[in-house]
């Protein structure tokens, strides 16, 4: 009598030669998705879809932790010399790792503490502000910062020196009010509790829905929700603020296990089908799907450039 195939090997079987991976390892046990930042954001939203789709096509049993602060770096901090078996992995943006570490020593980790396992998502980081201030473009805010004291939401250490740098160049003060990642700037402006902040493309359906408008990208290039508004770039501010979304593991993570992972999380974002493809792509565009050495480089050369950045600000 045959042996039936378990429902794990099946479905990388099925989902063909790319997933062979997959059909050499499964998790030991339950697979922990520690997530570094608020319920409801780019990153966690990601996290979970991903997971609900590798629960329903190769069985895995998920669990998710948001360890939020910092930028994501108390997540890493606690990731720290994790298990290298597979069983644990994070959700993050790359500044993560290829910024925050380079604020001191005290933040208590670097970048070559961790192995990348895959890329997921581009960011569409815009300056927000709300469509019933009456501001449509950063002249506007700029301009409304002189009268009175603005506060600007701020969700990641990276972010908030860009905060910082608009206000030097146009000589304005602003009230930082730290956020909860992405969502609780959204939440923040919403709520009027914060009056602009920049957010990393969750902002989309707001944008779309009347209620929040994005007065400057700070992308590399315009953003794809509203291509009418003017990088910050052509502002005259030499800031980029584009990142990518990424999961990782604790550095020395078995190679056939970040394999695996990373076919499975490829097989997800690339059908077309996926509930997770769908979301990446109406917030972020297409999913990178960067592993290997190509993704190390680009965390290398993200280190390398916030280096300057930061030489620039100071």
């Amino acid at each position: 009598m045959k042996r039936p195939l378990s429902l794990g090997l099946f479905a990388a079987l099925a989902l063909g030669p790319a997933s062979h991976a997959m059909a050499e390892w499964q998790p030991p046990g339950p697979l922990t998705i520690n997530i570094g930042f608020k319920e409801g954001g780019g990153t966690d939203t990601q996290a979970r879809l991903i997971g609900a789709e590798l629960s329903k096509k190769l069985g895995w049993k998920i669990i998710y932790k948001n360890v939020v602060g910092k930028g994501g770096s108390k997540m890493a901090r606690r990731m720290k010399g994790g298990p290298t078996d597979g069983s644990t992995i994070g959700m993050a943006v790359t500044t993560t790792f290829t910024f925050n570490p380079l604020l001191g020593k005290s933040i208590g980790y670097s970048a070559d503490d961790f192995d990348f396992i895959i890329s997921t998502a581009p960011t569409q980081t815009g300056l927000v502000v709300r469509k019933d201030s009456g501001w449509t473009s950063l002249q506007d805010v700029v301009a409304a910062a002189k009268n009175k004291t603005l506060r600007f939401g701020v969700a990641t250490p990276r972010l908030g020196e860009a905060a910082r740098l608009i206000a030097k160049k146009y000589d304005v003060p602003f009230n930082y009010i730290r956020a909860k990642g992405g969502r609780g700037v959204l939440n923040g402006l919403m709520t009027k509790a914060v009056d602009l902040g920049f957010i990393s493309g969750i902002q989309v359906r707001a944008v779309e829905a009347g209620n929040l408008i994005n007065v400057a990208s700070g992308e590399a290039a315009r953003l794809r929700m509203s291509p009418q508004v003017p990088t910050l770039k052509e502002l005259g501010i030499p800031y980029q603020l584009g990142v990518r979304f990424i999961a990782f593991a604790p550095k020395g993570i078995d190679q056939k296990a970040k394999d695996a992972i990373a076919a499975a999380f490829r097989g997800v974002l690339s059908d077309e089908k996926s509930k997770a493809r769908a979301f990446v792509k109406r917030a972020f565009g297409e999913p990178p799907l960067k592993t290997g050495a190509a993704l190390a480089k680009q965390v290398a050369d993200e280190v390398a450039n916030n280096k300057k950045v930061l030489a620039t600000i100071e």
